[in-house]
């Protein structure tokens, strides 16, 4: 990044959070706060607008930021982690291109730690999903943090990490939201068949004993208006799930919990221990769907299950036949 560009980034989140006390602040008193002219100021301002955050003007008095946010809080954070704030090292920044990218490009470094590495941030420009498609983030409606898990033991069929995690957003999101979220195959986080999260996963050997993987996790909390984002099928947040702005300290606590409990269990299980479970969340399990493969061939059937391995099993005219993750994309016959 730019180092003036940086900069300014850098004093654009000082002013928010300066504004993020939900009192009124003087054009001057933050001018002097941030050691810059009035004009500059309301340069600032308007990027904050860009970036969806509603700052009102108080007639006469300055301006007020009236519905702020919960910004990413470490002291929160640990609040909630409780006894297991000493399992993480947690490192928050208010921007990055990609969480994971963070991570990879600093991976040794953070091999060297005894604790659990992630990183969160409070925007991220450039995040990725599935299929290398782009991943939508913004200023305060999302959740975007990765963390680097440790296998020390071989896994058989690492591929089906993913499904994992999946089982562990359900079990803390299901939990806070008191909703039916549901699973999609692999790995999407869906409420009414709308995706409003999903996991990347990235595996590495380091040597011959572990095997290092990135773990990139993306939440909609509270989307734009009009959000520019690709998907197959609609989008939500939990904002429209729930009527209410969730905290973001309090759900990445929770899922950084869950993360290790369950990540301890799949290294010493594998997937078979979770199954039935991953069964039990898919929405699609026993429904009629159409596969559509990456040329573009489709197949119908009836969802029956998911194999060891991670493949989806439909039940076909012709018998059973399972679909390996990446290769299809599935949708309903309504």
């Amino acid at each position: 990044m730019h180092k003036m560009h940086a900069d300014n980034e850098r004093i654009i989140f000082k002013l928010l959070k300066l504004l993020s006390d939900n009192r009124q602040h003087s054009y001057m008193q933050l001018g002097s706060e941030l050691s810059c002219t009035t004009i500059t100021l309301l340069k600032y301002i308007q990027r904050l607008t860009e970036l969806g955050v509603t700052i009102s003007e108080v007639k006469g008095l300055g301006i007020i930021w009236s519905h702020p946010f919960s910004l990413l809080n470490k002291e929160s954070l640990f609040s909630y982690l409780r006894e297991f704030q000493h399992e993480f090292s947690v490192y928050t920044f208010d921007i990055l291109e990609s969480t994971s990218k963070y991570l990879a490009l600093n991976k040794s470094s953070y091999l060297e730690e005894n604790r659990i590495p992630v990183i969160a941030c409070e925007l991220q420009t450039k995040g990725r999903g599935t299929s290398n498609r782009q991943w939508y983030s913004n200023l305060g409606g999302s959740l975007t943090f990765s963390l680097m898990w440790r296998f020390t033991r071989r896994i058989e069929h690492i591929q089906t990490l993913s499904l994992v995690l999946g089982i562990c957003l359900v079990r803390v999101l299901r939990k806070i939201t008191q909703t039916e979220i549901y699973l999609k195959w692999p790995n999407d986080i869906i409420f009414a068949k709308k995706k409003f999260a999903g996991i990347l996963t990235e595996c590495r050997s380091v040597d011959n004993n572990i095997l290092v993987s990135i773990i990139g996790i993306g939440i909609n909390f509270k989307l734009p208006p009009n959000p520019a984002i690709m998907s197959d099928y609609g989008v939500t947040d939990l904002f429209e799930i729930t009527g209410q702005y969730l905290d973001r300290n309090q759900i990445l606590a929770y899922l950084l919990v869950e993360l290790r409990e369950i990540l301890i269990a799949y290294e010493q299980f594998g997937f078979i221990y979770f199954r039935k479970e991953w069964e039990n969340y898919h929405y699609f399990q026993g429904q009629p769907v159409t596969l559509k493969s990456v040329d573009a061939l489709t197949t119908s059937g009836v969802v029956s299950g998911i194999s060891v391995d991670g493949s989806l099993v439909l039940k076909t005219d012709s018998g059973n036949k399972a679909f390996g993750m990446g290769e299809i994309s599935i949708k309903t016959n309504d």
